[in-house]
C-alpha cells in the first residue's frame, strides 16, 4: 500500500497490524506525542489539547437513567446502559455560544402502512434553536455579539457572568474556538495589572485568582 513520503518512516517502523488495529491506533497516538516534532511542544499545551479533544461530556440531548440496574417486562434484571447520542459540531458552533449543544443526525419516521417497506428512511438533521444575542465581558470591557442558544445563556447566568463562565468551565465543555480565543485574551489582559489602572482595579481583584 502506497503512503505519503512524509509518513513512510512512521508507518513502516511498526508492523502492519499496529497501524490498522484499534489498539495500535491508540499506541500510535501516544507515540506521536512523544517522538518527532510533537515532543518539543510544551506539556501544558499537550494537556490542554488532550482535554479539548474529548469534547462536551454532559448529557444534553437526552436524560440518562441514573439507576444501576433495571427490571424488564419479563422480570429479568440487567445493568442499565446509557449510550451517548452522536452529535455533530459544525463550523457555526465554533463561532457562537451554543452551550455544548450540536446537530443530531436522525431518521424520519415512515408513514404507517400495512405493507413492509425495504426503502431506507430519509435522514434528518435536528438543529438547536438559535438566536442572536449579546454578552458583556468585564475583563475585556466590551459587548460581544454572537449566535447562541438558550442553554448557552442559562450557563452564563448560572456562572454569574460571561467571564466566570469562560474562565471556570473546562475547555472540553466550552469547545468552541471563538470562546477559547476570548479566554486567551482575558488571561493575557489579566497577566498585566497595569491594564486595570484608572477605576478598574475592582475588576482585577474580582478575577485575579485566574492570573
Amino acid at each position: 500500500m502506497a503512503v505519503a513520503k512524509a509518513i513512510e518512516p512512521f508507518v513502516y517502523k511498526h508492523p502492519r497490524w499496529v497501524t490498522y488495529s484499534s489498539l495500535g491506533s491508540k499506541y500510535l497516538g501516544v507515540y506521536g506525542w512523544n517522538n518527532g516534532i510533537k515532543k518539543n511542544i510544551p506539556r501544558h499545551y499537550t494537556a490542554f489539547y488532550m482535554q479539548w479533544k474529548v469534547g462536551p461530556q454532559e448529557h444534553i440531548h437526552h436524560r440518562p437513567n441514573k439507576a444501576n440496574f433495571e427490571m424488564d417486562e419479563w422480570g429479568e434484571i440487567a445493568p442499565v446502559q446509557n449510550p451517548r447520542i452522536y452529535v455533530v459540531y459544525p463550523d457555526q458552533f465554533h463561532e457562537g455560544l451554543w452551550g455544548g449543544e450540536g446537530v443530531i443526525k436522525g431518521l424520519r419516521a415512515r408513514p404507517e402502512s400495512r405493507h413492509r417497506s425495504f426503502v431506507p428512511p430519509q435522514p434528518k438533521f435536528y438543529w438547536p434553536k438559535l438566536f442572536r444575542g449579546v454578552v458583556y465581558s468585564e475583563i475585556l470591557d466590551k459587548y460581544i455579539d454572537m449566535v447562541m442558544t438558550k442553554r448557552g445563556m442559562t450557563l452564563v447566568d448560572e456562572a454569574f457572568g460571561f467571564d466566570n463562565y469562560i474562565l471556570k468551565t473546562p475547555v472540553n465543555e466550552i469547545y468552541a474556538w471563538k470562546l477559547l480565543k476570548l479566554k486567551r485574551e482575558m488571561l493575557l489582559k489579566l497577566a498585566d495589572k497595569e491594564n486595570f489602572i484608572g477605576g478598574k482595579s475592582s475588576v482585577y481583584e474580582k478575577y485575579g485568582e485566574f492570573c
